[in-house]
């Protein structure tokens, strides 16, 4: 797994204005949406947590995912009509901790995607990929 720039200010504010200060881990996706005759812009879209467990970690609900990138590449269901939009990265925060990645962050990441952890109580942001070895 490969770590890039820290530096991503926009999705941090981005980031901050969906999850406000929340005790619990949120969870979502960044999207790049392109939109005719304007430039692309990423949005950041809340997935629901359903873990028993908020506090501690995240469970994106399957079908609340699903929801949420109907719109891209992500689950694509049919060639047919492709979608525009891209799902660029997954995002989660950590209440209480570093925005480094858990064990647990590690071993559930999805190979070959971008990854982007906020810690609200150190107000950092960190993006890592994990590649298919």
């Amino acid at each position: 797994m490969e770590q890039i720039d820290n530096d991503l200010p926009e999705i941090k504010r981005k980031i901050k204005e969906v999850v406000g200060v929340a005790p619990k881990e949120r969870c979502g996706v960044g999207v790049l949406v392109l939109k005719k005759g304007s430039k692309p812009e990423i949005e950041i879209r809340e997935v629901e947590n359903i873990s028993d467990i908020p506090g501690v970690c995240y469970i994106m609900s399957p079908s609340d995912l699903g929801d949420k990138t109907d719109d891209t590449t992500f689950f694509r269901k049919s060639e047919s009509s492709p979608p525009l939009n891209e799902v660029l990265f997954i995002w989660h925060t950590h209440p209480t901790y570093p925005s480094d990645p858990s064990p647990i962050d590690i071993t559930h990441m999805f190979l070959n995607k971008w990854y982007v952890i906020y810690s609200q109580s150190e107000d950092t942001l960190t993006a890592f990929y994990k590649a298919r070895t």
